[in-house]
Formats: C-alpha cells, structure tokens, sequence
C-alpha cells in the first residue's frame, strides 16, 4: 500500500522502535503504519511503538480536551451574554448564524500563533475605515456593529479563560497551548520523534516540530517526489521548509521517490452531471479482475458522491472499503426528518395537503406504509381538501391502521418544546428500527440518527439554548453533515473507497478519481472568514492561494507511484457548477512527462471505449395515434428538441405521459431561478410597453426592480428562503444578473429607439404542408419581441450558457439541425420566428440574451448559407419549414424506432 511507509520502518531495528513517537497526518495513515509494521516485522512478541495523528500528537503536547465547533459556539453565546448589554444582544438563533464563521476565525489565528492584540485592534481599525461616518450620523445598527469589534479580544480572551479552566480546547487553542508547553513535554517525553508524510504545516506545527529537531533527535520524513520537490507548485512548502529551517543547513531535504516522471497511463473523462460520473464509475471498476482491485482507490473529489458511487458498483466488486463514511446528510432518512422539522417549523392548525403528501410519500415511510399512505391520499383527493387539521388527520389514519395513525401523530403532534420533540422523533427511529431489522446498512442509518437526537438534547439539557424549531433546524442540519456512518469492512481489502485527504502517504498502482473540477479541485477563491485578504497576508495567514497549494500537493503525490490513473470531471453547467476541468488535469496535459501517456475522452468517445447497451422502442399503432393528437394539440420547441437530444426521453414524456415528479423546492433550482429572473423582467417592463423606452424609464426600474425580485422568490418560496445559505446565494446572483442586465438596457436606450411590442407572449400557428398528413399546431411563448432603431427583434432569454457559434449555421449545421442537440437553441430561435412570421418586417432578427454572460450582449442567430445572413427572411423560413416537416415525419413514421442516443 504504500513504499514510502516500508522505507521509514526499514530505516529502524525492531529493538529500536519502540523507543519512538510517530506522528502521522492523520489516523487512517497512522493504521496504515501500524498494519504495515506487523507485516514486516513478522514476530510473534512485538512492543508497538507510540503512534499518533497530528491532533492526538498537540492534545498530548497540550494536555487539553478537544471540543467540537457547537460545543464552543455554546461556551462563546455564554460570554457574549455576560459581556454584552441587553439592549444590544441579538437571540441565539442569530449568534448562531455568524458564529461557526468567528470561531473558525480563532482558529486560524491560534494555529498560526498571531500576536492577538495587535491583531485585534487592526481588524478594529480596519471595520471603522469600512464603516467611516460622522459620528453624529452613525446609526444604531452600525454603531453596535463596531462595538462588537471593539469587544472582540474580550470575548477571545474570556473564551480562552474560561475553557482552560475546564481542560477544554477547540482545536487552535490547543495549538496555541501546545507550543507553551513543548519545553517541559520534551523533557517529560523519553522519547525519539518521527514526523512522517506532513506536508502545509501551520505556525504552531511548525515551530513544534523546529524545536524538537533542535533540541531532541526528532527526525523528519517527507513524502515527496523528487520531481515535485524540485519544480512544481505540489513542491512548495516543502521548499520553503527547506531553504528556512536549521535541520536542512548540513543536509538537503530528501525526496522519498523519484518515480512520477516514470511511464504512467492516465485518462480523463469528462462526463454530464454527478449521475454520469457514478454510471461510468461502474463501467470502469468492471473491467478490473479481483486482484486489480485491490490495488484500486476510488477517489471522491466530492464526498456527496458516494451514495450514488455504491448504488453504480458493478457485481464484480465483491469487497470495499468505505474510509470516509457516508455523512448522515446523505442517507435517506436525512429528507424524511428535515421534513418533519420544517413542518413544526411552520406549524399551523391544518396541514397543507402537500406538507402532507411529502411525508407520508416519502420512500422511508412509503416502503412501510405503502397501502395506508394509498388510502389516505384517495380520500385527500376524494374530499377534494387542500388543508386538512390534525384532529381530522389522525381521525382518518386511525380509521386505516393503528400503527399508521400513531407514526402520524409522532410527525404531526403540536409539541410544546423541543426536547419532547427529540424524545418523539427518537421514538420513530426505533419504529422503523424494528420494521428494518434485516435491513444492516439502514440500521446503522438509524442508529447514527438516534446519536443526532441524543446529542442535540444533552447540549439542550445543559444550556436550554434551543428553543425554537428554527434554531432546532439549524443545530440539526450541522451535526448531520459532521456525523457520519462508518461501514464495516476490512480496511486493506479490496477497492478503497476515501476523500483526497484519507489518501496521506499511501500510494496505489491504480486510481480513479471523480468531480476533478475547477472550483471542487481546488476549491479556489472560497472565503469563509470575517479577517480581510489584506489582513491574512500581513500575519501570515493562508489565503486561497495557499489552501490551492495543499490541493496541488495532495493531488500530484498521488501520481507518484501510480501505474494508472482515471480523471473524471462534471461538464454540467447548470446551476452553480461551472462544468470546468481543474486546473491540474490542464498542469498534467501543459507540462506532460514525457513517459506519461494521457488520453482525453469525451462523452461520445467514453461510450466506445465502455459500450453500455442502449435501448430502443418500436412504434405501434396506437402510440401514432397518440403523437398524431398531440401534434394537433399542439407541440412546443421543447419537446421537439426533447426528441432530438433522446428520441426515448421524448417517448417517456410525450407518449406514456410520464412527467416529472412536481415537488415542493427547499433550495432554489436552475428553473426556478430563469423563471424568477424572466418574470421580475416582464413586470417591470410592462407598464412600458408600446412606447419608447428612455433613460429615465431604466433609471425608475433599476430603483424598484429589487422589489419585484424579492416577491417572486416570495411566489417561490416561503419568506424567509432567500436569508441565509445557497438560497441567498442565488438571490445575490439573480439580483446582479437582473441589475447588470437593466444596466445595459440602459446603455442601450441612451443612443437608440427601443420600443417593446410583447413581454412572455404566447403564440400559436398550423403548419400544413402536402408532406404532411395532418394539421401541426405549432405553440411556443416569446420572451421578449421589440424594435431597435425600427429593426424587429424576437429575442429570448437564457440563463444557462450559450455560445455564439450554437447561433450560427453553416451548410453542414443546417444538415444536422434536426439531429444533433448542439444546434438545439439555433432550432428554437428558428421556431419562434416561424411562430411570429406574421410580425415579420423585411430586416427582422432573432437572438439570445444570456443572464450568464451579459457582455456578449444580444447574440444574433445568422444563416452563413443566405447572402443576408443576420435577417430572417423567407428563404431562411423555408429552410426551417423543410426540416421542421423532416422532423415531425420522422417522429411519426412507424417504421422508426424510438432509440435511446448516447447524452
């Protein structure tokens, strides 16, 4: 498993290790050494040596007990009781919100051993700069806001004090008291220090291990290529270590190998959303033999990948061992509780029938349930009731099964306070434990949940904090996403499932590692921090060009010894994902090693290099009949190219009916975000229309148009969604893509005629043609159709990413525009203005607008074929009748089979 790990222990007689400390990264790489021992040594009396992870190694130096971040958020609300006067205190659920960031903040400075009252009175200076006014101008809020500042090495210091006193430490204070300490340790320690596999050491970590090799004979060992440690970015703490230390005055630092330049096979792939990088996981993984496996880790870039990583594992992967765990947040019962908190979150006397249907339809609850959730949501829909009260819930459900009835009333019960809440829910989980009892991996599920319900309480119990099923919430959502599920398995056999950092100072022959994108690997410019950029470069603080080096190294290390490596990065760009390839895939490709061989796949050329067998749907007569209806009902761009991207996924949606599951949203989705952006644009501009747009109208809009955002979130979602975490986020965004976007209007209006005819207008025509056997009805809704300087434009509105060249058809486009899906938008855009032929003027256009690149301003389609390129004229509309009549044959001809294409 790992050479490096061989060496050390090679270095060492049996009779002299146990007169040793080695201190390892962290736990899984100290077993690793562990387990490796036992093997060389091969004795049947054997004294271990004293083994530690980098955080047991400073609570022994610092003689302190960690606690968790909630734990101190707790100890921290104390002080800033006591010390904050009444009028000025804010409720815990507000602490709670901005206080994790202010105690990862203390962290970070104890860690790197800051001069804290120097460095508390310039964060000071600097928030009074930020928030300079007379003082006689100052308001309530901000002048509070910079007391807070000024109090602030109160509260550290207090916190400090007060958990000293109680042998207590969050982790930088234990650094922090850990290097007060090292002197008397070291004497008290008789003992040798072997550092093995560190790499971006702190302040703190540092001038341990500085003043153990200075005055202990405390050794070293870097696991490092040669390669690296000379010239590369991964090479850079180590170089630093090396050109400031004093143990590397006499002696160079070594390298542990110089095998990543030697002949190594890498391929990455880059594959559409998180799905199909667990599907190709799967095809990868069933083309290795038993032994090759176990010499295979599975790499998660992104740990939310795991549970769709296990459902995609291929039958030949009979042993794995999951290093990471599986976050609680992650399992299905995550959603199933979160629901039930919303619920008491937003309690009312009568439940709202899909809060309802959410819960009971919920797979948890449905696989027990199934026939009673059936009868209850008939007599829901029978009764026609969009509320129903509780009395009458429990009424009903007692009149279907007893057992039902009382699972609802633990859900739905109006609880007093939050504790009798935690005791309910506690009792739930042991329901579905005795439903599950065959079930080993939901079982352990529950009784991680069952942790969760007991934790919250003991902190409840001994500070009464949580009172409100808000701050339940919060507290609830935090510890799921920290407490994880440990797989049973044997940790060295078979495939190795771990995160990047559980890989510290093991090597394989093979890797495979998945979401290697830019913003996931590295995590890049991400700033959870109250301490300004500026601040963190004077004190030495690390920035994100730090925390990329740490990437950088944990990355190529591992290329090291590997014999064969498997990239796999998320094209997708929906959403917030950018659908990039990390910056290392593009280092490995630019500074190539000439042994390595690297081959690049796409999706087309994955699906040839692993076939997956793809389905196919003959027609029958009656699914004509049923596409013949819904062409004279009519058909939509949409589904047209819903048809040209998968004729299958067409066929599930438009012949058997099968739509997508409507639920209720917590966090704001890609369409919800291009509906809010389209429909505040469409309200703010409607009382315009008609006339000429002018400055002062923009000028009128950008003042007001905020509060056309906010009540369509509010349409969305309830009010407080946009407060806090991702859903804020999208607000923020949306508002700057509406605002920019006004803006530009603006520039636009100030040296031309801009009038708008029609806002989201909804259009239909027939189409009839001698090669059609029956009247199409042609519908589609127009975002936007205006004049410019008296030139007709249709334009529509995008949220996603468009490129230009999508927009523009050559001779050999127009041959593929009804058969491959990169033409799908030029396909639109065309639809709409045959939709709008009647409006036609002679110099007309059509184009996008896209909210994620407003700089490219409004991008035209253009026929390269047509001497009048830019203009939709008849002969562009012909072209367009011709393949749309191609089109609509094909779909109904009976002899071609709906056949799933590769996506």
């Amino acid at each position: 498993m790992s050479q490096f790990l061989d060496d050390i222990i090679l270095k060492y007689d049996v009779d002299e290790l146990q007169n040793n400390c080695f201190v390892f990264p962290s736990r899984r790489s100290a077993n690793a050494f562990k387990r490796r021992l036992t093997q060389i040594t091969k004795q049947d009396v054997f004294i271990f040596p004293e083994v530690l992870s980098v955080e047991e190694f400073i609570a022994d130096v610092s003689g302190l007990n960690y606690i968790d971040s909630l734990e101190t958020v707790f100890e921290l609300y104390g002080i800033y009781k006591k010390i904050t006067p009444k009028d000025e205190q804010e409720s815990f659920e507000t602490f709670y919100g901005w206080s994790h960031t202010l105690i990862q903040d203390f962290n970070e400075i104890d860690r790197y051993i800051v001069d804290t009252s120097q460095f508390f009175n310039h964060l000071k200076d600097i928030k009074d700069v930020e928030h300079w006014s007379k003082g006689a101008d100052q308001t309530k809020m901000v002048q509070n806001y910079l007391k807070f500042w000024k109090t602030l090495p109160i509260y550290y210091k207090t916190l400090r004090e007060q958990l000293l006193s109680q042998q207590k430490a969050y982790q930088g204070l234990a650094y922090r008291v850990a290097i007060e300490n090292i002197e008397s340790y070291a004497e008290r320690k008789n003992k040798d220090f072997v550092f093995v596999g560190l790499n971006a050491l702190n302040t703190a970590e540092i001038k341990l291990i500085r003043y153990l090799t200075e005055h202990k004979s405390a050794k070293v060992f870097w696991d490092i290529d040669q390669y690296l440690l000379e010239e590369h970015k991964a090479g850079e703490f180590m170089r630093t270590y090396a050109q400031s230390w004093s143990l590397y005055k006499n002696q160079p630092l070594e390298a542990s190998t110089n095998n990543f330049s030697q002949k190594k096979d890498i391929k990455y792939y880059d594959v559409s959303k998180q799905i199909g990088q667990a599907k190709l996981v799967g095809q990868i993984l069933s083309h290795l033999s038993e032994a090759e496996l176990k010499k295979t880790a599975l790499i998660l870039g992104d740990e939310n990948l795991l549970q769709p990583i296990l459902n995609a594992l291929p039958d030949n992967v009979k042993k794995a061992n999951i290093t990471m765990g599986l976050a609680l947040s992650q399992t299905s019962f995550a959603s199933f509780f979160e629901r039930i908190i919303d619920w008491q979150v937003d309690q009312h006397q009568e439940i709202y029938h899909q809060v309802l249907l959410q819960i009971i339809s919920h797979p948890m609850f449905k696989s027990i349930f199934f026939e009673e959730q059936k009868k209850l949501k008939s007599q829901l829909l029978k009764a026609n009731q969009i509320y129903i009260s509780k009395e009458r819930l429990f009424e009903v459900s007692q009149s279907i099964s007893e057992k039902f009835s009382e699972q609802l009333q633990l859900i739905f019960y109006d609880y007093k306070s939050v504790d009798s809440f935690l005791d309910k829910m506690f009792k739930l989980s042991v329901f579905f434990e005795q439903t599950y009892q065959d079930d080993q991996v939901r079982l352990l599920y529950l009784r991680g949940f069952q942790k969760v319900f007991e934790k919250v309480k003991t902190y409840n119990s001994s500070t009464s904090l949580i009172t409100s099923f808000k701050t339940l919430k919060q507290i609830y959502k935090d510890i799921l996403s920290q407490q994880t599920v440990d797989f049973i398995g044997d940790a060295y056999d078979g495939l190795q499932i771990m995160g990047m950092l559980e890989t510290r100072v093991l090597s394989f022959e093979r890797i495979i590692m998945t979401s290697v994108n830019e913003g996931v690997l590295p995590l890049g410019k991400t700033q959870n921090s109250y301490i300004p950029f500026d601040l963190k470069k004077q004190y030495d603080l690390p920035t994100y060009t730090e925390k990329d080096d740490v990437y950088a190294y944990h990355f190529f290390r591992l290329l090291q010894d590997v014999k064969e490596a498997h990239f796999l990065y998320n094209t997708d760009t929906e959403g917030m994902s950018k659908g990039e390839e990390s910056r290392f895939l593009k280092q490995l490709k630019y500074f190539k090693r000439p042994q390595h061989q690297i081959q690049h796949f796409t999706g087309a050329a994955t699906a040839n290099v692993l076939h997956d067998e793809l389905s196919k749907v003959k027609k029958t007569p009656e699914m004509i009949s049923i596409l013949k209806k819904r062409f004279e009902r009519g058909i939509s761009a949409s589904a047209l190219t819903t048809y040209i991207r998968n004729p299958l996924d067409f066929y599930k949606r438009y012949v058997l009916g099968i739509k997508e599951t409507k639920e209720i949203e917590d966090t704001v989705s890609y369409r919800v975000h291009g509906n809010v952006i389209h429909k505040t644009i469409e309200n703010v501009y409607k009382e315009y229309l008609n006339e000429i747009i002018t400055v002062e109208h923009l000028k009128k809009i950008l003042q007001t148009y905020e509060l056309e955002l906010k009540k369509q979130f509010a349409r969305e979602f309830n009010e407080d969604a946009i407060q806090s975490g991702e859903n804020l986020l999208h607000y923020e965004i949306a508002k700057q893509q509406t605002k920019r976007f006004l803006e530009q209007e603006l520039q636009v209006v100030k040296n031309n005629e801009l009038v708008l005819k029609s806002l989201e207008k909804r259009k239909e025509i027939f189409l009839k043609d001698d090669k059609l056997d029956l009247k199409v009805k042609m519908i589609g809704e127009i975002d936007r159709i205006d004049m410019l300087n008296h030139q007709l434009r249709i334009v529509d509105y995008k949220t996603g990413e468009v490129k230009p060249n999508q927009l523009i058809l050559d001779a050999k486009k127009w041959e593929e525009l009804i058969s491959d899906y990169d033409y799908s938008k030029a396909f639109q855009l065309l639809f709409y203005a045959l939709l709008c032929e009647d409006e036609l003027t002679d110099q007309s256009i059509v184009g996008i607008i896209t909210f994620k690149k407003l700089n490219s301003g409004f991008m035209e389609f253009k026929d390269k074929t047509n001497a009048s390129s830019q203009y939709i004229d008849q002969s562009v509309l012909s072209k367009f009748k011709e393949k749309l009549i191609t089109l609509i044959n094909e779909i109904l001809d009976p002899n071609q089979a709906f056949e799933e294409k590769e996506v």
